[in-house]
């Protein structure tokens, strides 16, 4: 099978340009056909680059909001994607939909049609979908996915853009640092050793400090980049490291429990999202594993779901866990008593959104000025260091 560019027209004139797999030039005319598109030109192309890419979470929750809405207004599900076809502009979206289409006139459902596109839709999308068909529930499913997604994409972006501001400021002390260190200090070296004065501790440091990064820098910086790519490595392709590196990651002061809370939100919320739709709980709980985003969280899940079989409580199999903390057990139990689970769990998952988000905005708050001093109070020992004994050397020539 073949994959083609292609340039098409619709009913009304619009042009369209996307890709698609087919056997042979005549089939791909066919397929767009049935897409309610003539074929305008095509070539062979390859789908590596864009494929490899995936489908970001942002496309994702689009592709679901625009379902539910079309499946909302009455929209066949063919007609349904043929629109979002011609109208999407991510690339491995537009070709999933395209087979997919294809693969429902072939008498697939939408959830086997979907399956087929694991780049571009997670196992967990394509089982709520499932429920959906069955249930006859298709539309509200799509309505709680787009919602789930969307809060999931926005808390990321979140996360992202709290870290952005230290970060930039992290790097302009580094670079201050190291211009200080590689450039300026050994220029002023020279005058000081011709000086012959005596110069103070702390110039005697930054001069070593000095003498040492520029005979050692490179090799210091290559051993860091080493070690942190084998570190990578390591934790990428064995499970046991990263399940260490998980654990250890809740550990670390002010970030662990920072990364707790937005895993326990989202274990709720996608725990809730799928015991609503009607996914029997031990289903839900082994897709929690696959969204919780950490391995030792995802193992502690693992003994749970054991205990749960065996005829334990949802809540008490947690708790032995260890892992979860007593609010999420305590609304488990209050959820399992009156039959109200997914209540229960939109609650905590609120909590905990809007707890994280309290906590970036107030290590946000304090992290700019604490950053700020930083690096004032390095531009100023280097400037004391420096300056000092310069003005030092003139009093005495003055004298």
């Amino acid at each position: 099978m073949h994959h083609y560019a292609y340039k098409a027209m619709d009913a009304t004139g619009k042009l369209a340009r996307g890709q698609l797999a087919a056997n042979s030039a005549l089939e791909l005319e066919h397929s767009l056909h049935r897409l309610g598109l003539d074929l305008i030109s095509f070539k062979t192309a390859s789908t590596r680059n864009f494929l490899s890419r995936g489908v970001t979470r942002h496309h994702q929750a689009l592709f679901c909001l625009e379902m539910e809405q079309l499946l909302h207004a009455g929209v066949p599900l063919l007609q349904a994607l043929a629109e979002l076809h011609i109208s999407t502009e991510q690339p491995a979206l537009r070709l999933a939909l395209a087979h997919s289409k294809v693969a429902i006139e072939s008498g697939e459902s939408l959830s086997q049609a979907l399956s087929h596109h694991s780049h571009a839709f997670p196992q967990l999308l394509i089982t709520l979908i499932h429920i959906g068909e069955v249930t006859g529930r298709l539309p509200e499913v799509f309505g709680h996915l787009a919602a789930t997604l969307r809060w999931h994409d926005e808390t990321a972006k979140k996360l992202h853009r709290a870290l952005i501001y230290p970060a930039l400021v992290l790097t302009t002390v580094l670079a201050s640092t190291a211009f200080l260190l590689a450039y300026l200090v050994p220029q002023m070296a020279a005058f000081f050793k011709s000086s012959g004065q005596s110069l103070p501790w702390h110039t005697e440091l930054m001069l070593q400090t000095s003498a040492h990064f520029a005979r050692h820098g490179w090799h210091w910086l290559l051993g860091m980049v080493v070690c942190l790519a084998l570190a990578i490595g390591i934790i990428a392709s064995s499970p046991i490291a990263r399940n260490y590196w998980d654990g250890r990651k809740l550990r670390i002061p002010v970030i662990g429990p920072l990364l707790q809370k937005s895993i326990m939100a989202r274990f709720a919320r996608y725990l809730a999202l799928m015991y609503r739709t009607g996914i029997p709980l031990l289903d839900a709980l082994e897709h929690c594993r696959d969204v919780v985003g950490n391995l030792h969280v995802a193992s502690h899940l693992n003994t749970a779901i054991d205990d749960i079989r065996s005829g334990i409580a949802i809540s008490d199999s947690l708790q032995k866990t260890g892992t979860f903390p007593p609010l999420v057990i305590r609304m488990l139990h209050i959820g399992e008593t009156t039959g109200h689970l997914d209540a229960a769990l939109d609650r905590v998952s609120e909590y905990y959104d809007r707890d994280v988000q309290h906590t970036i905005e107030t290590l946000f708050s304090l992290l700019e000025p604490a950053l700020t001093i930083l690096l004032g109070g390095l531009m100023a020992l280097a400037m004391l260091s420096i300056l000092g004994p310069i003005y030092d050397a003139i009093s005495e020539i003055r004298l």
